[in-house]
């Protein structure tokens, strides 16, 4: 029973060992092309990068669009959709608007 506790940590402690080799081949703050990405304000981020997602109509599960905007573009639609989700709230929070 001990050697097998020993052989399993063994093997577990020699796969993570292997893991972090692998990791330390990518080099972090460069493109897959090779190239530097020069934004030192959020290392590793590109704002050119195009990035697609699936884009999922509200009420159904079947319509699924593919959308690939660049990750500037991404953070507006989120700062937007936050922006208009914040105005909801703010609107329904029961505040007398005069009205009555």
């Amino acid at each position: 029973m001990k050697w097998q506790a020993l052989l399993f940590l063994g093997l577990t402690i020699s796969g993570a060992g292997m893991a972090s080799a692998d990791e330390r081949t990518v080099k972090p703050g460069y493109k897959a092309s090779g190239e530097p990405i020069t934004n030192p304000a959020h290392p590793g981020y590109d704002p050119d990068l195009i990035v697609c997602r699936d884009w999922r109509k509200t009420g159904t599960r079947a319509k699924v669009r593919n959308v690939c905007l660049t990750n500037k573009r991404w953070a507006r639609v989120m700062r937007d959709g936050n922006s208009f989700a914040r105005s909801l709230v703010r609107n329904a929070s029961g505040e007398n608007t005069g009205g009555w």
